[in-house]
């Protein structure tokens, strides 16, 4: 039991808590109150910055439309406010405040105030004597957006392939290559508008690259110092049997040059070559001209943009030409008669195949069903990076849909003209100042590689050659198709090929983005991946994710489209423009 004096002691211990926790109670509240203040002047504040930088991005987009003050500012007051809150109007003070040069650039600048009412700011005002003043804290966000300090160079790499005539299964009345043409027309356009008040020079630059089976590089390229013109390279004729071509009576027309790497003609010394066999052959009317399209770089090139170089005759451009299949050839291009045999060894099968006096003689044409040399050349050229809007949107209407689907063909030409190396050189080099490349990749259907297991061959003729190649010994060896792939087992089969170029693409789009990657760890070349009307499922539609590069205004974010009907591919085209063009805030 306690004494009186320790009932006192208690007592008087608890009057001292007592007055200690009243004199603490008010720098408590006001902590209490501080803390709930910073918090909502920190959600305040952060809500004011980003109403702002919506605001100078939506102003931003429109400066390619039009460049008055008074139209940006009312785009930029509409974005604000509607971002802002329903009490923003009462309570905040939005500035646009023009358009001026900062450092080279083109700035368009918007700010905004507001003070922001605090719920113990009376207490703390008392407390503090009026030191701090938190009644009505001052806030203030500003933002601005460079809108002209960056040129574009935007290759367009187009699916051509013969599904393209279709129509979107989830219906729609355009075919798909309709509808991919209106689309990129709207695109180039609405660049190309603003990029006539753009005091740079050659502020938007456009390419396009069709592509289906090949990819055509055009006719007028024969002679380019970039183009195997003399049969140097390793593949130029690897279908091609210039030993054996003699005259009538036995004579040799052929004989390796006084170097050893490449043939030429006895008489002229001409180089015996692909564009040789196109120009002489005796049905030349019918076999020829060469398209344009060309050959896969052998030996790991194929994956890579190197600089075609005359030292290292693999990296040169090699013009594509289908052999004359022998006749007992149960593939599609057997187009003239040569008295080959099915039941011919593969060794003396493709020793028929591989004979070049059939195109100078007068063997027979089989007419009617056989494509030629010229097989699977079926898109329009390509369009190298130009400004002149006539031209970018004459090509995109000339394109049309025909052939099988190749895939690393066409983004490996889309990296090659925006690059500043040959074989194109009208691209900036990689480390020009404010300087942007986009490649965007469009597809409607898996890669594809026909295949044909019943002949020696074992697959239709195309840029990675055949599957499969016999020598004079009968000794099988597989194509270039297999070449840059991590395949083991290899296969004369569609799976097989569709796998092999799947692996090829990856690879490509990853030498893509890294091609001039910045110090800041994003890609060189940036890269936007459609698939269109593609099946749930499909191997090209996670291969398309995977190749598109991380969101320009959002990081976090793939810059991949499923698009399933027309409407989408228009929203898609649509949203490339929109971010390619509002590049980044500034500051």
């Amino acid at each position: 039991m306690k004494s009186a004096s320790g009932k006192r002691f208690w007592t008087a211990e608890s009057g001292n808590v007592a007055v200690v926790f009243g004199l603490t109670l008010p720098i408590l509240a006001c902590c209490m109150g501080a803390a709930v203040d910073i918090s909502g002047i920190y959600a305040s504040k952060r809500n004011l910055q980003h109403s702002v930088d919506i605001a100078a991005l939506a102003a931003g987009r429109e400066y390619s439309n039009n460049q008055q003050d008074s139209h940006l500012s009312k785009v930029a007051e509409g974005y604000f406010f509607e971002n802002a809150g329903a009490d923003a109007r009462a309570n905040t003070d939005f500035s646009y405040d023009g358009i001026f040069n900062e450092d080279g650039s083109t700035v368009l600048q918007v700010s905004a105030a507001r003070r922001h009412p605090t719920i113990f700011g009376d207490l703390l005002s008392f407390v503090t004597a009026g030191e701090l003043d938190w009644r009505a804290f001052p806030l203030a966000a500003r933002s601005q957006i460079v809108v002209q300090n960056q040129s574009i160079e935007l290759v367009m790499v187009l699916d051509n392939s013969g599904s393209m005539t279709g129509r979107p299964k989830s219906g729609g009345g355009k075919r798909k290559i309709d509808t991919i043409k209106e689309a990129a027309i709207g695109l180039t356009d609405q660049f190309l508008k603003g990029a006539a008040s753009s005091t740079l020079k050659l502020p938007v630059q456009f390419g396009v690259v069709p592509f289906a089976a090949a990819v055509n590089i055009g006719p007028d390229n024969h002679d380019a110092k970039w183009m195997d013109t003399k049969g140097r390279s390793s593949i130029h004729n690897e279908y091609l049997d210039w030993a054996n071509w003699k005259t009538s009576r036995g004579v040799n027309l052929a004989e390796r040059s006084p170097t050893g790497d490449y043939w030429q003609e006895i008489s002229s010394k001409t180089p015996l070559t692909r564009f040789f066999v196109y120009e002489n052959a005796h049905h030349k009317n019918e076999l020829g001209p060469w398209l344009g399209c060309v050959e896969s770089r052998p030996n790991g090139l194929a994956i890579t943009d190197a600089e075609p170089n005359y030292a290292n005759p693999d990296t040169l451009f090699v013009p594509s030409f289908g052999p004359d299949e022998y006749d007992g050839n149960k593939g599609d291009n057997d187009y003239l008669e040569d008295d080959g045999s099915r039941s011919m060894r593969a060794e003396a099968a493709m020793s028929v195949q591989s004979k070049v006096a059939k195109y100078f003689d007068g063997s027979d044409l089989q007419r009617g069903k056989h494509p030629g040399p010229n097989r699977g050349c079926r898109s329009t050229p390509v369009t190298p990076l130009t400004d002149n809007q006539t031209t970018i949107n004459a090509a995109i209407n000339a394109m049309d849909a025909d052939g099988e689907t190749n895939i690393p063909e066409g983004i490996a030409w889309g990296w090659r003209l925006l690059s500043a190396r040959e074989p194109f050189t009208q691209g900036r080099a990689n480390d020009a100042k404010d300087n942007l490349k986009v490649l965007v990749l469009m597809t409607d259907g898996d890669n594809n590689y026909g295949s044909d297991e019943n002949d020696y061959n074992e697959s239709g003729y195309g840029t990675f050659g055949y599957a499969s190649t016999y020598d004079a010994y009968g000794n099988h060896s597989w194509g270039r198709i297999f070449d840059d792939t991590s395949t083991t087992s290899k296969r004369a089969n569609r799976s097989s090929f569709v796998s092999a170029m799947n692996e090829k693409v990856a690879a490509i789009c990853q030498n893509i983005k890294d091609d001039g990657r910045k110090a800041t760890g994003e890609d060189g070349i940036v890269i936007f991946t459609i698939a269109f009307d593609l099946n749930d499922g499909s191997s090209v539609k996670k291969l398309m994710e995977q190749c598109a590069s991380y969101g320009i205004t959002d990081p976090t974010k793939k810059l991949y489209y499923d698009a399933k009907s027309s409407s989408d591919l228009m929203a898609a085209f649509d949203s490339i423009t929109e971010q390619v063009s509002s590049l980044r805030i500034a500051k």
